[in-house]
């Protein structure tokens, strides 16, 4: 093999690796969420759900809840989701909607709780929102399944622990629990 002939091969082995390069940069998800690629973190990738329940009163004082992550390694949170059930009315233990977005008929007197939501994680130094978010926007997030896409995954260190604030922006007909969760993966060191 003469020396172009090697040359050659070499720009041709080179102009394949940036076209494979390219592609899996574009390659997306779920409403163009950039794809999770074996070896794009450190450790083994386990699925998990890291979730709390945060009492709320009959009232729009703020309440919070907290998640302690595990010291097995980083989380790396992909959504977060929301779901209310009151413990006390006519809807006792019945899951009901985060918003009254979709219907703004619905009132208090079908236990639809409206609220903002925010989180801050230990040791990061950075607020994940400018502002509380409104529920409106996880209620309508995926057509109202009520979880909220990150663009990219939001990673929570090995051990820090997640608060959770919401506060009622008006308050609910009836007490209940809120559970608050994270779904991503616990990468396993």
């Amino acid at each position: 093999m003469s020396e172009n002939q090697i040359f050659s091969l070499i720009r041709q082995l080179d102009n394949k690796l940036m076209a494979m390069e390219s592609y899996l940069q574009s390659i997306k998800i779920q409403g163009d969420v950039p794809a999770s690629l074996p070896g794009q973190y450190p450790g083994k990738p386990i699925p998990d759900i890291e979730g709390c329940e945060i009492t709320i009163a009959a009232n729009t004082n703020m309440s919070q809840g907290n998640i302690v992550l595990s010291a097995d390694g980083p989380f790396l949170a992909r959504a977060i989701h929301f779901c209310f059930r009151p413990t006390a009315g006519n809807q006792t233990g019945l899951w009901r909607p985060i918003s009254s977005a979709r219907s703004p008929d619905v009132g208090n007197d079908d236990d639809v709780i409206n609220f903002y939501w925010e989180y801050q994680v230990t040791g990061s130094h950075r607020n994940r929102q400018n502002i509380p978010v409104p529920s409106a926007i996880p209620h309508q997030a995926e057509h109202g399944h009520g979880y909220f896409d990150f663009h990219v995954e939001d990673v929570f260190g090995a051990t820090s622990t997640v608060s959770i604030k919401i506060t009622p922006t008006v308050a609910p007909a009836n007490a209940g629990i809120m559970f608050v969760g994270f779904s991503g993966a616990y990468l396993l060191r």
